[in-house]
């Protein structure tokens, strides 16, 4: 399972002040698939993957492309409650219902067409 950085943790990098992940993003939409299965093996370097933080100092959201932010940040303090496979419910659970991420999904998966109904 590839350890990768859990909503609430708090990470560091030089000449950047402190960052909260909120959740790991897939081509702009949140994505959970890494918390659902976690012995699924995925490579965190694509292009698509993206993650979300936010600055702990002002609050502010940005998304930062998953590969650099694994090469330039580091956990502060890894939460190892969540990093537990078998507690990954209570992980899905929290980014199913963060506020933040709710509005990411909603902002980017509106451009997609309404399916067709047929009658």
């Amino acid at each position: 399972m590839f350890d990768f950085p859990q909503p609430g943790e708090i990470y560091r990098c030089t000449g950047f002040p402190d960052v909260v992940v909120v959740g790991v993003l897939a081509a702009g939409i949140p994505w959970d698939m890494p918390y659902r299965c976690p012995a699924l093996a995925w490579n965190p370097y694509r292009r698509t993957y993206s993650i979300l933080v936010r600055t702990e100092n002002d609050d502010h959201f940005t998304e930062i492309p998953l590969g650099r932010f694994l090469q330039e940040f580091t956990c502060v303090k890894p939460d190892l409650f969540k990093r537990c496979r078998e507690n990954r419910y209570a992980v899905l659970k929290e980014v199913t219902f963060d506020p933040e991420l709710q509005k990411w999904r909603a902002k980017n998966i509106s451009g997609s067409p309404p399916l067709r109904q047929f009658s």
